[in-house]
């Protein structure tokens, strides 16, 4: 009897329309080194920015140089920064309205070393690399069940299949960079597009399945790299007949010719 009445406790299903949506951005943006990830992300509103490598930090201060800045060396160092930053949030004195991780990348590559010296070997086999992923997709947890906005940066990988060239987050495991993306609402690869001998600096949001996006039926296919702003459209209402895709969308500055949209998707 206790479990039927504890079942009945849990079971409590709602209508879709009366259900509170996701309202902060747990995004994923990835690219490659110098297409202005940290730049964009360090624009969010009053970030903290977990930086893995110091060389971000020159990015940071030009975007924004009151964004607090916390040095990450290791994975105990990553697990006690987020564990300071819950206790603020259940405290109601987190000062901060957004995190980012900068980057995963980096972050599983500290994972890894550390893996290593707990099993005591300087190659991971099938159970180290086990631990390896499990910590990964924890870091990401971690950092999206925050009650903050949130913004996990990789680099980007680039393969072969068959004849197609492809780009995907840079994390290291078989299938972890095809399933990254199901721990985020959004999934956008940044990259710089030279026009009249200027770089100008873009987001896909929606793209083909050479690269991995998830977008919104709100955002153009191509995006200028305001995340806080795309967030909030993708917060209002979606519009009868709206559609993503890589054809027949509307861009950020200008109609591209067949050509140009070539060119984009091969970024």
């Amino acid at each position: 009897m206790e479990a039927t009445d504890r079942a009945s406790e849990i079971f409590q299903p709602q209508k879709a329309g009366e259900m509170i949506e996701q309202d902060k951005l747990k995004l994923l943006i990835y690219g490659k080194t110098g297409s202005g990830k940290t730049t964009a992300c360090a624009k969010l509103p009053k970030p903290i920015i977990l930086l893995t490598e110091i060389n971000g930090l020159a990015s940071i201060r030009r975007a924004n140089p009151d964004a607090d800045v916390m040095m990450i060396k290791s994975w105990t160092e990553f697990k006690y920064t987020l564990v300071a930053l819950e206790n603020q949030l259940a405290q109601g004195n987190c000062p901060y309205e957004s995190i980012v991780l900068d980057s995963l990348t980096n972050l599983q590559e500290m994972i890894i070393e550390e893996v290593k010296v707990e099993t005591g070997s300087d190659h991971l086999e099938y159970k180290g690399w086990g631990m390896a992923i499990n910590r990964t997709v924890t870091a990401v947890k971690s950092v999206n069940i925050l009650a903050l906005h949130s913004a996990v940066i990789c680099l980007a990988d680039e393969y072969m299949d068959g004849d197609k060239r492809c780009i995907a987050p840079s994390v290291a495991g078989k299938k972890l960079p095809g399933q990254l993306g199901n721990y985020f609402s959004l999934v956008f690869y940044q990259y710089v597009r030279v026009k009249d001998e200027k770089s100008v600096f873009l987001v896909a949001t929606s793209a083909p399945e050479t690269h991995t996006t998830k977008g919104h039926p709100n955002l153009n296919q191509r995006e200028f790299p305001d995340f806080h702003r795309l967030f909030q459209l993708t917060q209002r209402p979606v519009a009868p007949g709206a559609i993503t895709g890589f054809n027949g969308t509307r861009y950020a500055d200008e109609k591209l010719t067949q050509k140009e949209e070539t060119a984009d998707a091969k970024n």
